[in-house]
């Protein structure tokens, strides 16, 4: 398991020693974030639905 947590540690500073690392993980968060804000049209319907069973 020593191993693994080795590679994973040797991996993960490879990849953000590079600029790519950060413009994709900024890129994932700024796609999460407007998921979770401004797509929250997805989930009024189902809350309107369950208002009128309470």
């Amino acid at each position: 398991m020593s191993t693994l947590f080795r590679i994973a540690r040797k991996e993960f500073g490879a990849f953000f020693s590079s600029p790519v690392a950060f413009i994709f993980l900024g890129t994932f968060l700024a796609t999460t974030l407007f998921i979770f804000f401004l797509g929250g049209d997805f989930f009024l319907p189902q809350y309107n639905r369950t208002q009128g069973l309470v």
